[in-house]
């Protein structure tokens, strides 16, 4: 009779516990999940100072928000809160030198502050 070797560490049960850390970890994570908080948050790296205005579909149609005058090289959070869009257009314009940052979307917005 060969003797077992008390010293040799079981390959099944370490592979179990191995793949069943993440899996409990995951689990824990899902279970504990808590809604993010996603603001809205636009940086400007450019040397110019510019003006953003945003439009976006909330539950209760089309909204357009501005003018945000955000300084060269530095960031502004525009939203805070929860976002209640899936997507957002962002319409900005250069003070100093000129210019805009526009797409394909259409939207009427005014030349002063709105909601």
């Amino acid at each position: 009779m060969i003797p077992r070797n008390s010293h040799r560490p079981n390959l099944f049960s370490t592979r179990m516990a191995a793949g069943l850390v993440p899996t409990l970890a995951l689990a824990v994570m899902c279970l504990w999940n808590s809604p993010a908080a996603a603001d809205f948050r636009l940086c400007n790296n450019t040397s110019s100072r510019v003006g953003i205005a945003l439009g976006y579909k909330d539950a209760e149609g089309w909204t357009t928000e501005g003018w945000w005058n955000v300084s060269s090289r530095s960031c502004e959070t525009l939203l805070r809160g929860t976002l209640v869009a899936r997507y957002y257009y962002i319409y900005a314009l250069d003070y100093d030198r000129g210019g805009e940052w526009s797409g394909q979307a259409f939207m009427c917005s005014r030349d002063k502050e709105f909601t």
